[in-house]
């Protein structure tokens, strides 16, 4: 039988056209996928520097504020004065009965010195539970404590131990996008105590000096979480927003 060269050719030519075909449109979709994957990206990251500029404005916010706290502190420190007996005394009652017991006691000057940073400690935390509540409460953030501590009053307690990163944190969100398609980023930060560098001058009378050096630029608090907690659904863009 005679072969039909035409034919044959005819064959190899549709076969030829399915495969590019085939192979063009897997190209096609591929590339499309690929766009669409790019744009998601490019999208996502956006969205997710739009969040984080939100929130570090709010960090430097609480980090101003502690900073703040760290000088009010220091000059409060500074400016204990002791009476005939030697004893330090606060005109804040609630800062009286912490200090009297720790410095009615005869100790030397190296445990003084000790006692005098876990004072300082006491005292900051102290100040940041009481400013860092009305901030908090004004910008829909959480405030949490932790180990013994329920209210600010509790860091003043001798019989609790000395507070520590942890003790005191801050917790928050910044979201967009409606509840089928929301993004946010979730914060939660522990407040940090400076140890500042003390002297005590007069170790009968505690007469004392403290210095914060370089605070400004030092740990004030550190982030436990700085997570972006993302729904895939596509969502026209709305403002930012914070949920608590």
């Amino acid at each position: 039988m005679r072969m039909n060269n035409r034919g044959a050719a005819s064959v190899l030519v549709v076969l030829i056209i399915v495969v590019l075909a085939t192979f063009g449109g897997i190209a096609l979709t591929a590339s499309w996928t690929n766009k669409n994957l790019a744009i998601k990206a490019a999208q996502s990251k956006i969205d997710y520097y739009a969040l984080d500029s939100v929130a570090e404005e709010l960090i430097a916010q609480i980090d101003e504020q502690l900073f703040l706290i760290a000088q009010d502190t220091t000059y409060f420190m500074n400016s204990l004065k002791t009476d005939s007996q030697g004893i330090l005394n606060s005109r804040d009652m609630k800062i009286e009965k912490m200090i009297s017991e720790a410095s009615s006691k005869q100790k030397s000057k190296a445990i003084r010195t000790l006692m005098l940073q876990n004072m300082y400690a006491r005292i900051f935390y102290y100040n940041s539970a009481i400013a860092l509540d009305k901030y908090t409460e004004n910008h829909s953030m959480t405030m949490n404590y932790s180990s013994n501590y329920t209210k600010a009053e509790d860091f003043l307690d001798v019989n609790n131990s000395v507070p520590s990163s942890g003790d005191l944190n801050i917790g928050f969100s910044v979201s967009m996008g409606d509840k089928s398609g929301q993004k946010s980023l979730t914060i939660i930060i522990d407040i940090v105590s400076p140890t500042p560098d003390s002297t005590i001058t007069d170790a009968d009378n505690w007469i004392t000096a403290l210095e914060i050096t370089g605070y400004k630029k030092n740990l004030k608090y550190e982030i436990v979480t700085w997570k972006q907690d993302q729904n895939p659904i596509e969502y026209d863009f709305e403002p930012l927003r914070f949920d608590q």
